[in-house]
């Protein structure tokens, strides 16, 4: 299997990830996974092809060769997005960098998001589906990928790779052993989880408005108005339930409720570091 955790930047993609990787963890044996962060597919499938049989990468973008396997279905991906007003200055704060970088970054997203829907194959989920019910997004990523997993392990998921237990693994990266952190493009980050220090600042929904100008706000809102207007869409039903919006062409009839999850510390998981 191929797993492809494609999501917008600073939309929960590392989150995504980590649910993959520990689904496939408990549907297959470990030696035969794959797993890492790479923007470079092609390279990624021939170093690995011959030496593992599952293969789990997290990127932003997708070469030539993702794109076809995408469309043919040889390839399962994971796309999150979130709130352009969010993400964006999200992004400018995560990597120090200018508006018009992090303003760029998003949009080539967008056209992704796209490609995603189109394929059949992709797993969308909203960044508010995943902070404002956690567990339905885990089924729904469980349903996608066509795995094995019971009630009880969708729920550990879901508490190992929470805010809170994120957050606690992010925070002790500047204590972490050398062996366990990889420095690329100016970050430091766990091999295992992908997280790096500060990876999780706010974590909440709508709070970008307050870091943008008024000139930034119109043109994110002018860029992205479909985006916007499906990203702010009130989630609370009739009775308060949360309905949180996910799209799995593969896989369909997931239960939508919410649950009491357990806190957690970040737990590392067993596998070798590449």
């Amino acid at each position: 299997m191929i797993v492809l955790c494609n999501g917008m930047p600073r939309s929960a993609s590392t989150w995504s990830y980590n649910v993959c990787l520990r689904l496939l963890a408990e549907n297959f044996s470990v030696p035969s996974i794959y797993a890492d962060y790479s923007e470079d597919f092609s390279a990624s499938l021939g170093r690995t092809s011959d030496r593992y049989r599952h293969l789990l990468l997290k990127c932003h973008t997708l070469d030539p060769t993702a794109r076809r396997m995408l469309r043919l279905g040889a390839v399962k991906a994971v796309y999150t997005y979130r709130d352009p007003l969010d993400a964006v200055p999200s992004y400018m704060r995560m990597f120090n960098s200018s508006f018009e970088v992090a303003f760029s970054a998003i949009r080539d997203s967008l056209e992704l998001f796209r490609l995603h829907k189109q394929s059949g194959n992709s797993c969308i989920i909203s960044y508010e589906h995943v902070t404002l019910s956690p567990l339905d997004a885990v089924r729904c990523v469980k349903e996608h990928l066509g795995v094995s997993s019971q009630e009880e392990s969708l729920i550990r998921i879901t508490s190992e790779s929470g805010i809170s237990a994120m957050r606690a693994i992010a925070d002790r990266i500047e204590s972490a052993s050398s062996e366990s952190l990889v420095s690329a493009n100016g970050l430091v980050y766990d091999r295992q989880t992908l997280l790096h220090k500060g990876h999780i600042r706010d974590g909440t929904s709508g709070y970008g408005r307050g870091m943008l100008s008024s000139q930034q706000q119109r043109i994110i809102e002018e860029a992205f108005p479909d985006l916007i207007a499906i990203s702010q869409q009130r989630t609370a039903g009739p009775h308060g339930q949360v309905e949180p919006s996910a799209t799995s062409t593969r896989g369909a009839g997931v239960a939508r409720e919410r649950a009491s999850l357990p806190g957690g510390e970040g737990c590392p998981l067993p596998f070798p570091a590449h």
